[in-house]
């Protein structure tokens, strides 16, 4: 779905479930503000923290629903 990745921020992160929520930085523009994700779609060694910038990338789950996938640390801001 997305050629670039998004950027937004951890909102919420539920450790023991392994899923959490990430918040747009652009307000949900074209898709809803948050994000679902599970810690399985994070980069390897990767470790989701609520209000970490994070990158990712949007895709369809089995159910239709937008979530996000290949989550990682925020490139640096230059």
């Amino acid at each position: 779905m997305s050629t670039q990745k998004n950027i937004g921020t951890i909102h919420t992160y539920f450790v023991d479930k392994g899923y959490g929520f990430i918040r747009h930085r652009e307000k949900g523009a074209i898709y809803d503000s948050e994000k679902f994700f599970h810690c399985n779609q994070c980069v390897s060694g990767f470790v989701p923290v609520e209000g970490k910038e994070v990158a990712f990338n949007l895709v369809h789950n089995k159910d239709n629903r937008i979530m996000a996938v290949e989550v990682e640390d925020a490139p640096e801001k230059r």
